[in-house]
This record gives C-alpha cells, structure tokens and sequence, in this order.
C-alpha cells in the first residue's frame, strides 16, 4: 500500500527527467545551430559580401529582434485558453525547420541571380523561421512551465547552452574551413544546410514532452483580464520590469555594428568574422553555465544585474579598444551579458506570471518592449552612419547604466509571499 502511494510521486519524479532530456536535446540543437546562423556575425558576413550599406546591415539582427519578439502576441492569442501546448508548439516547429532547408536551398538556386536577389532570398526564408520562433514563443513557454519544475529550469538552460555552445564552437570551426575552401555564396549554403539538420534532429525528443494539462485556477476579481493595459495596471512589479526592459534594449544598438565595424574600420576578414563567432559561442556558453547556477540558486534578478554591468563593460572596452585582437576580446564579456540576460530574463517572466498567464504576460512584455528591442539595431545603424562608430558604444554604456538604475527597484520574484505556491506548475504541485 505505501509503495502504491509512493508511485504518483515516483512518476511525476520520471516525467520531470524524460521532460528536463526533451527540452535539453532541444536547446542543444537551438544553440549550436545559432553559432552557425548568427545574425550579428555570419549573416552580415554574407551581407557585407553584397553590399556595403550599414542600415541593410543593421537590417539582418533587427529582422531577427522583430520575428522573435512582436509575433509572440499573436501567439498569445492563438494558444488562449489552451491546458495542453504540445501540438502547438510541434506544428509551427515543423515550419521553422522547413524555412531554414528553404533558405540553405536559396543559396544555391539564386547563386548567379543578381546581388539584391541573392541577399533577399535567404533572408526571406530565416526571416520566416524568426517569425515562426516568435507565435511559438508564448505557447513553448508555457509547455516548458508545465513539464518542467521552476527550481530546475536555471540548469535546464545552463546546460543545453553550454553543451550547445560546445557542439556549435566544434561547427562554427568546420564552418570557418567551409567558407575558405568553397566558392561564395555555397560556403553560406553548406553552414545554413547543416543548421537545419541539427535543428531537426535535436528538436525530436519535443515531441514526446509528456505536458501535464494546466488546471486554470480561480481568480481574484483583481487579476481577472489577460488584456495588455489590464497587466500593466495590476502587476506593479512586471509594469517596473517591463519599464526597465525598454531601456535596456537600447543597448542592442551595438548588434548592428559588431560585423561592420570589424570589418570596415579594423580590416577583419572572413576568418576573423569566424573567429568572432567562435568566442561568442564558446563565451557565451559558459555564460550560460554559470547563470544557471546562479538563477537557480541565487534567483534570476542577481543574473540580470550582472549582465548589464557586463554589457557596460564590452560596449566601453570595444569601443576603446586600438586594435582588432582588442576588439574581439571584448566579445568575451559581450557575450557573457547575452547569454546570461537571455536567460534570466526567460525565466525571471515566468516568475512573475501567475499560473495559466505565461502566454498572456509574454504577449504583454512582447507588445510594450518589444518595439524598442526591434528597433534598436536600426537605430545602431542609423547612428553609425550619420555620426559613427564610437556614437553607437556610448549609447550602449549610457543604457545600460540607465537601465542598472531602474531595475534597482525590481524585487527577486522568488521571495514574494506564496511564490512557490503560486510558480509552481500543476506537475510538481
């Protein structure tokens, strides 16, 4: 009798691991095939072999910024009243893998078209893949919040980011072999082809997620609304973070200029784009491993703070920074910062979203700071042509500092009362 108590216990404890392998195969893939998809190193490479405009440039990452971010609202609405996300997810996910086979096949076929045409293509169809990412985003949230316990989800991404940073160092260097040996544009081909295949392979396992269904749970008649302005009128402290977030995606007006100033103002080649790429995976990676541990075990705000002190640092180094080795070791905080704001800034909305609001607080985050994050690399562009290079760092140092001072007053979710009553999916209740 006691063993047959025992067991619902003994099953939820198997889930939990079936699932945390699930989602890790699938962010090893994530994260190894963005080494070799990057939007601020190889991509603009590609670009900047057709043309040598700065605002199309700054185009590639604010095409990324906007597929990733403004359609998660339509996903929002799509994925509404849901208690399983599963197949959701795994649909639009067959599309994001189908789009990247389309773009490496691009390469090919419009190899001898004329310039405009072989930059647009492939752009096109990654731009559908971010789009995609973007409607999917709200309901693999919510997936993960239901098959996965909170107290786990630090070294759930810790480690599928570093493992995947290891697996995408090892392809960004066959990669830099790739495009030294083939002829332009099938050396872009080649990277783009075996992205696709990682990301479907690794994304397999999703599909057999074993998501307990959400149980929506009884309002109060002041949390009752999913609507944007209700969230923003009711949720003191996401309306804080959400203030603070706008701020700090003006720093994202250096992704627009990491490749062009390499190459234009340092005289990078290929190789060194390459390179450049290599220390953000592998920086990167780490990164990742060590905020996990720390959100995990310390709470996602203290993960965040650190992230933008390192992005003041990276912004003033390269900035200051006489020489092209210079530069790229400022890549190394650079990354650091990414990585571990992308992270916790993952989990920390988890956090603060009641149960059975993720996607609703996604699409909320998404619509209010989202258009600042979208912008940000045009207005990096924009900035760099009318004024320069060294205009675009110090409006990163100055957000960033900005931005330290506002989420000064966002308090660590994890220590509000009942928080782990209320965080905690129906799985490990």
């Amino acid at each position: 009798m006691r063993r047959f108590l025992r067991q619902p216990a003994d099953a939820d404890a198997r889930d939990d691991r079936h699932n945390f392998a699930a989602f890790l195969s699938d962010m090893f893939s994530y994260f190894s095939a963005s080494a070799l998809l990057s939007p601020v190193t190889i991509l603009p490479l590609f670009a900047l072999k057709l043309t040598d405009s700065k605002l199309i440039i700054a185009l590639i990452p604010t095409l990324f910024s906007f597929g990733m971010v403004l359609p998660q609202a339509l996903g929002a609405r799509l994925v509404h009243g849901l208690t399983r996300y599963r197949p959701f997810v795994i649909k639009f996910v067959i599309v994001e893998r189908v789009a990247v086979v389309l773009a490496a096949v691009s390469f090919v076929v419009f190899a001898q078209s004329p310039k405009w045409l072989l930059l647009s293509m492939p752009l096109l169809f990654l731009s559908i893949w971010y789009f995609t990412m973007g409607i999917n985003g709200p309901a693999y949230s919510a997936m993960l919040t239901n098959a996965v316990a909170p107290q786990r989800r630090g070294r759930l991404h810790g480690i599928g980011a570093a493992v995947g940073a290891a697996l995408g160092l090892a392809s960004t260097a066959w990669a830099l072999h790739m495009l030294k040996t083939m002829r332009f544009p099938y050396g872009f081909a080649a990277l783009t082809f075996l992205g696709a295949v990682i990301l479907i392979i690794g994304v397999i396992p999703l599909g057999f997620v074993r998501e307990k269904p959400h149980v929506p749970v009884e309002e109060h008649p002041t949390e009752r609304g999913d609507g944007i302005f209700a969230i923003w009128k009711r949720d003191r402290q996401y309306r804080l973070y959400l203030v603070f977030q706008i701020v700090f995606a003006l720093t994202g007006a250096q992704t627009a200029i990491w490749t062009g100033y390499a190459v234009s103002s340092l005289r990078a080649g290929d190789a060194d784009v390459v390179r450049l790429q290599m220390i953000i995976t592998l920086a990167g990676g780490i990164s990742y491993l060590a905020s996990g541990w720390l959100a995990d075990h310390l709470g996602n705000r203290i993960v965040i703070l650190t992230s933008i002190i390192l992005t003041a640092v990276a912004a003033l180094w390269a900035g200051l920074a006489p020489t092209l080795h210079w530069y790229m070791l400022s890549f190394i905080p650079s990354a650091m910062a990414v990585s571990a704001y992308g992270l916790a800034s993952f989990n920390i909305l988890m956090e603060m979203a009641p149960p059975g609001k993720v996607p609703a607080y996604t699409a909320a985050g998404a619509l209010i700071s989202g258009p600042w994050r979208v912008m940000s690399p045009m207005l990096g562009g924009f900035i760099a042509l009318r004024v320069g290079y060294g205009a675009v760092f110090f409006t990163v140092v100055t957000a960033a500092l900005m931005a330290a001072c506002l989420f000064f007053f966002v308090r660590e979710p994890r220590r509000r009362i009942g928080v782990e009553r209320v965080h905690a999916s129906p799985a490990h209740e």
